[in-house]
């Protein structure tokens, strides 16, 4: 195949989309029409299809034109691919194809779309940058993004994406065929931004946004598919072998003038595209090319010919921004444009501007350089003088009153920050001791200044709530709210609307959260001078909002957007950051996404790290949230190790220091998880001391359970049943106590005193109220459900053994990667390779022992007791004929 220079990709990807679509005649009768003016393409192109020709001869390309799909292809129709089974042929491109097909395991129903990469024609790169594809699909979860279900390679080494499959219209049909005006176009629109933000938000350009990528479901819901030339910005996928072959794909109808001169590709070429696409469904026409017959025409357009205004007013000029050419020109973001959009819909006004005069002279100057050269050199001479505007000097005046504003502020906590340190002697000082100082020293200092006062009391309140006081948290959160409201200012009292509404979804009153957030985003947004910060405040309380109303995809494209804004403003480097990365991470993982949640969690961890801020509070919690995944994961032994590291940042971990009750609680589960119920014990009871210390109720009753259950896992019957009394004495007086909470120590207490039979009824029991029985929960109860099933086994009930314990397994591979991770996967296995033993099927007994020692080996590390327990079962199994 002839080596490419790399501004010919962009030239050639949609043409080659064409010609594979073609029979032979039609594709040599427009090869030969193109050849007129383009013999040098023509002559790559035929290049690039006679090395596929040759590849189709040797079995390796799947037939692409119209007749191929409808003949041969459907011969694949009912073979299997992974646990999927094909239907029929959606499409064919150069990239590859494109299937209808259904699960075949059972597992659920209905259609799914398989997309297959087309090696033969792109080779061992391709299948690099199809794995790359996955990856980037992986990362984004939004409601109107199709979904990537599932990923793998078929027998015959082709790779594929499982995603979801959508039947729809393309937007622009769907915008036709409805007759819909102008407010709900840009509903419609508003969809696909939120879509597309949520895709920055995760560092993916999509580069090919265009209306057959955007379909319109039966209920008015958008739906953007095909991210698979999609370049993540912050990997290794810039390295130059990935992004050739990337950066080549794009449709000129849609491509931004960056993506045809071969410049780089950011989050503004999706702006552009977004600005056309826009532009059709307003007018119905191209905004640069609306007669054009031709790839070339179209790119010369795009490279050459100013857009048309529309004659919509603000939205016309909203769309004009969009489509600068040069990047820099465009809204900064995605959700730029759609602020503005929102601005346009709610009668305000937006932020782009009509071309100006000065903007249209310096365009004529870049056109005409030298004219204006020697022109501009007799005016300079003739004028001597500059013109100032009034309109300029209120603008001056304005950024100077700000500038002040901002000054004074930082002074002011600069003075509190220094007051506070003064504070500080020799004698240790907790926490709580510092907050209390903090607050006098702001209101004697402060006291008159509301500016500094209102915020910092705002700010206080939260630390006080991170150190559990929630008491003293409300308070100064009240009273904040309570100065903002006399002084009747409303943009500090919107800034404060939004962490009073966090204290609110604490308190379970989500509906007013809800309010006071609604009110407080829509009023930020008309401020004239808004701060991004508090913006991102907003969006990210919002999403906590949403992840408590069991609205994981809202929660999660909340958290992006509030992330994205973090990044616009520029404050990556900051203790803000992090704790928004944790939040985002938080609704990711409500959001089923653990992976990536703990992915995005390791981020905010290393950036307090890189700016000196690892010893704060703010690394405690995303280092203990990070043990909390993990354990959830499976993976008990990397959980240890951060919460271990969470423990030494507070000061060694010893008897004296303090510990939240619920990193001492996640402590204690995973030392019971890792087979050690004796240090479990240890660190429930100094959950439930710290819990008693703070007043918290719940907190202390699940130190206490958890204490009772690590006694009776270690045999210390009476140990245990007097810790059981206390525990249930706590439980009674918690307003949310249930009868659950009561079967489970029970359950417990007969595990301990060697009682299989009464255990194994227990657990059965605690089945049966999770809706186990009657199919009303199918997640969560794997842990129940292994001990359920060693218990049955000890009652010598080998058959309900496995079908509890294959329960367990299915339930506790949260992704693929926990079949040979998680030690929750692997202690059912363990109780399977028993049951099998016991029932006399030692071959399989011996596979599943092997797979029980590779989970448990990972989950747990290889010297934990029930790695050794499985150890020692393989070595048994192996000695044990057939």
């Amino acid at each position: 195949m002839t080596v490419l220079k790399k501004q010919f990709w962009t030239a050639i990807s949609p043409l080659l989309d064409q010609a594979l679509e073609m029979t032979e005649p039609e594709r040599e009768s427009w090869l030969n029409e193109m050849a007129q003016t383009s013999q040098t393409l023509v002559d790559e192109i035929r290049a690039i299809l006679s090395g596929a020709t040759a590849m189709s001869r040797d079995g390796f390309l799947e037939p692409s034109s119209p007749a191929a799909v409808a003949t041969t292809l459907p011969s694949l129709a009912g073979q299997p691919i992974g646990a999927y089974t094909l239907d029929a042929p959606i499409g064919q491109g150069g990239m590859g194809s494109v299937w209808r097909a259904h699960r075949s395991d059972g597992r659920y129903h209905g259609s799914v779309a398989i997309k297959f990469l087309n090696l033969a024609l792109i080779g061992r790169v391709g299948e690099q940058r199809f794995t790359h594809e996955g990856t980037a699909l992986a990362r984004l979860a939004h409601l109107n993004i199709a979904r990537l279900l599932d990923a793998g390679v078929s027998a015959g080494g082709q790779p594929y994406l499982v995603l979801d499959y959508i039947e729809g219209t393309r937007i622009d049909r769907y915008c036709s065929e409805h007759n819909l005006g102008i407010p709900e176009r840009l509903r419609l629109f508003g969809q696909v931004l939120a879509a597309v933000a949520h895709a920055h938000a995760n560092l993916v350009v999509h580069r090919d946004l265009k209306p057959s990528n955007i379909l319109v479901t039966a209920d008015g819901q958008v739906k953007l598919l095909d991210f698979g030339i999609a370049k993540l910005l912050a990997s290794d996928f810039d390295r130059p072998d990935l992004t050739d072959v990337g950066g080549r794909a794009l449709t000129p109808e849609y491509a931004a003038p960056e993506q045809v001169s071969g410049d780089p590709i950011t989050t503004a070429t999706d702006v552009y595209s977004l600005g056309v696409l826009l532009y059709v469904l307003l007018s119905g026409r191209h905004p640069t090319a609306p007669g054009a017959t031709s790839t070339a025409e179209h790119l010369r357009g795009i490279l050459e010919t100013e857009p048309a205004s529309l004659p919509l007013g603000d939205l016309g000029t909203i769309v004009s921004k969009a489509l600068k050419k040069p990047p820099g020109e465009r809204y900064p973001s995605v959700t730029a444009l759609a602020d503005d959009i929102a601005r346009y819909q709610n009668h305000e006004p937006v932020a782009a501007r009509p071309d100006s005069w000065s903007y249209r002279t310096a365009k004529f100057i870049r056109r005409h350089r030298l004219g204006v050269a020697v022109a501009a050199a007799v005016f300079v001479l003739l004028l001597g003088a500059t013109v100032v505007t009034r309109r300029q000097i209120v603008i001056a005046r304005e950024e100077r009153d700000h500038a002040v504003y901002e000054t004074n502020r930082a002074e002011a906590l600069r003075e509190f920050q220094s007051l506070m340190m003064s504070q500080v002697g020799a004698k240790p000082t907790t926490m709580h001791e510092l907050l209390d100082k903090g607050q006098a020293l702001l209101q004697g200092q402060f006291g008159a200044d509301h500016n500094v006062l209102i915020p910092m009391l705002a700010e206080l309140g939260t630390r006080y709530g991170e150190i559990g006081d929630e008491k003293t948290e409300a308070t100064l959160m009240a009273r904040a709210d309570s100065l903002a409201t006399a002084d009747d200012d409303k943009s500090i009292l919107w800034a404060l609307d939004c962490p009073y509404a966090g204290k609110l979804i604490d308190q379970g009153k989500l509906d007013e959260a809800r309010v006071r957030l609604d009110r407080a985003i829509a009023g930020l947004r008309t401020v004239a001078r808004r701060d991004l910060r508090t913006d991102s405040g907003c969006l990210l309380m919002k999403a906590q909002l949403y992840e408590q109303l069991k609205q994981p995809d809202s929660a999660v494209v909340n958290a992006a957007a509030g992330i994205a804004l973090l990044e616009e403003a520029k404050v990556t480097r900051s203790l803000q950051y992090a704790a928004a990365l944790n939040t985002y991470a938080s609704v990711l993982e409500a959001a089923g996404q653990l992976r990536r949640a703990l992915a995005v969690r390791q981020r905010a961890a290393a950036g307090l790290d890189s700016i000196g801020r690892g010893q704060t509070s703010s690394m405690l919690a995303i280092l203990g949230n990070m043990a909390g995944t993990l354990q959830t994961l499976g993976e008990i032994a990397a959980a240890r190790e951060a919460a271990r590291k969470a423990v030494l940042r507070m000061g060694g971990g010893g008897d004296s220091t303090r510990i939240h009750p619920v990193m001492a609680i996640n402590m204690g589960g995973m030392a019971a998880a890792g087979g050690e119920p004796d240090s479990a014990a240890y660190w429930y009871r100094r959950a439930a001391a710290e819990a008693q210390r703070l007043g918290q109720v719940d907190w202390v009753f699940i130190g206490l359970s958890g204490e009772a259950r690590a006694l009776f896992r270690a045999r210390r019957v009476k140990e245990g049943q007097a810790v059981m009394a206390e525990a249930l004495k706590v439980n009674a007086l918690r307003p949310g106590a249930k009868p659950r909470d009561t079967l489970l120590l029970q359950a417990w207490a007969a595990y301990g005193a060697g009682d299989h039979v009464a255990s194994y009824r227990a657990f059965r029991q605690l089945l049966e109220t999770d809706g186990y029985f009657a199919k009303k929960q199918r997640t969560g109860l794997d842990v129940t459900l292994t001990l359920a099933a060693a218990e049955a086994l000890a009652s010598q009930l080998p058959d309900t053994a496995l079908r509890f314990a294959r329960d367990a397994v299915v339930m506790a591979k949260v992704d693929s990667l926990a079949a040979t991770r998680s030690s929750y996967v692997g202690t059912a296995q363990l109780v399977i390779a028993r049951a099998l033993r016991a029932k006399g099927d030692v071959a399989a007994a011996r596979a599943t022992a092997d797979s029980a020692l590779r989970a448990l080996s990972f989950g747990l590390g290889p010297n934990a007791p029930l790695t050794k327990e499985a150890e020692q079962l393989v070595r048994e199994l192996l000695g044990t004929r057939d």
